[in-house]
């Protein structure tokens, strides 16, 4: 069983659980479909930092299935695909999540090859300059992100080899699931950037602004004061992390809309809300977009908006 953490925002009190509920040693916490009676309850839950299997067969249809139905309708297709059909190349990155009992921490591993059917060859995963402890006989779990799909798979570390080079031997995953990303999956953040005016941007003609939600085509901006007009070009500049990895983005957009945040007091300095399409998109930075959309997405579902 490979396991993934569960968000507190993930569990509602007096609605049953969707899935079996666990700790970090694959002990039972709270079985399927059980109630969870009240706030200490729910508290003692999350002390224990619960996780659940993140069930990539689509085998639960009662649970975990029915949440990739709910998501696959916000915003993604998941499908069956094979090894080959992800199109690795040797360098390419993969994403490796070592057993839960490990934390929930993912490394960024490199693929130096592979034998079809046979093993996945790919380098350590390193953490502070040293090698993650990882075992031969672990499971792990290992997502790829690729033009507009991810992809994910379970795989045993059949070899940690040490001599004369540091790399492992994966198991030949049978199955891939993969998830295509569509552009109108939108996920809430707390994102902070910066915006200048399309036709001329010096230095000092910056704004600060909040990206509370974004997609691959679009976000929803706050600053302190509202922009011009709609329809006004500008270029929103911002940094985000992904899978360790710091990114920086510019990004040409339009301003569709603009609104007055009426649940804010008069001292939030972040009232207006500006509703902004991108423009030109470099597909570098389309492929950065849909693979924090999709990350956040298995990571934190509850943030689809």
């Amino acid at each position: 069983m490979s396991l993934i953490s569960v968000a507190r925002e993930e569990l509602t009190i007096g609605q049953p659980v969707r899935w079996a509920l666990y700790d970090q040693d694959h002990n039972i916490l709270l079985d399927k479909g059980k109630v969870i009676a009240d706030a200490s309850q729910l508290d003692a839950i999350c002390e224990r930092k619960p996780f659940r299997d993140l069930s990539l067969t689509g085998q639960d249809k009662g649970g975990a299935g029915n949440q990739r139905l709910a998501a696959a309708e916000q915003g993604k297709t998941e499908a069956a695909f094979g090894f080959l059909d992800m199109k690795l190349r040797v360098g390419d990155r993969i994403q490796l999540q070592p057993p839960a009992s490990m934390g929930p921490d993912r490394y960024v591993v490199k693929l130096i090859g592979y034998v079809e059917n046979l093993s996945v060859l790919v380098t350590p995963p390193i953490a502070n300059g040293m090698r993650v402890p990882v075992m031969d006989g672990d499971i792990v779990v290992a997502r790829v992100f690729t033009s507009q799909t991810a992809f994910a798979f379970n795989c045993t570390i059949d070899k940690v080899v040490k001599v004369p080079f540091d790399y492992l031997h994966l198991s030949y995953p049978a199955v891939v699931q993969g998830a295509v990303i569509r552009k109108s999956a939108r996920i809430r953040t707390n994102i902070i950037a910066s915006i200048a005016r399309g036709n001329a941007a010096p230095a000092d003609d910056k704004y600060p602004a909040i990206i509370t939600n974004v997609s691959a085509d679009g976000a929803l901006i706050c600053t302190r004061e509202p922009l011009d007009r709609k329809a006004a070009n500008i270029v929103l500049s911002f940094r985000i992390n992904l899978h360790d990895v710091d990114a920086h983005l510019s990004i040409k957009a339009v301003v569709r809309n603009v609104q007055v945040d009426e649940t804010k007091n008069d001292g939030d300095p972040l009232k207006y809300q500006h509703g902004v399409q991108f423009m030109h998109t470099q597909p570098t930075d389309n492929m950065i977009l849909q693979s924090l959309i999709y990350q956040q997405m298995i990571e934190q579902p509850h943030t689809l908006t």
